[in-house]
């Protein structure tokens, strides 16, 4: 069984923030008040990093992750994101592919995206990052968090390899 993480609307934990201008915030394994995310920003021929979530976790064991984000709304903006393993100085040591949307499409987007081996005392990140998908002047894009929509679902964690010895 792999185990769902949900991106929630607050940082709890304030690690790893993500820099001026982003929206940092928590995945967790409970769900919450559903509400959304709005991203209104300049436009952009470039994508930037709008929004990250992220939860410490143990080694996983597999490498497939599966995404869903729920958009309710977008204006002439495209949206890709992809799943990332941070290290506690929050530097970047694997990267997923992106799935990338052109132009973002209002409904759930659901994709599964690979990500290497992980390293014990590691970060799970998602990141999501926005464009300007025409030359209107701006990005606009709402999607979900906190609710049955909008998720990460992450291979489980390795079982120990602990040996139990038993004297007699």
């Amino acid at each position: 069984m792999a185990v769902t993480y949900f991106p929630k609307d607050a940082d709890t934990d304030a690690t790893c923030n993500a820099g001026a201008g982003t929206i940092d915030a928590d995945l967790s394994t409970t769900q919450g008040s559903s509400t959304t995310i709005q991203i209104n920003a300049a436009g952009d021929t470039s994508y930037t990093e709008e929004s990250t979530y992220d939860i410490a976790l143990a080694a996983r064991d597999g490498t497939s992750y599966d995404i869903s984000v729920d958009i309710t709304a977008s204006t002439s903006t495209n949206i890709r994101w992809r799943v990332q393993e941070i290290d506690s100085g929050c530097g970047v040591v694997a990267s997923s592919a992106y799935a990338t949307y052109e132009p973002a499409s209002v409904g759930i987007q659901t994709d599964t995206l690979t990500l290497a081996a992980w390293t014990t005392g590691t970060r799970l990140r998602l990141s999501i990052e926005t464009q300007e998908a025409s030359d209107c002047g701006n990005r606009k894009v709402t999607y979900s968090v906190n609710d049955s929509d909008t998720w990460v679902l992450a291979p489980d964690p390795v079982a120990s390899t602990r040996r139990v010895i038993v004297v007699s």
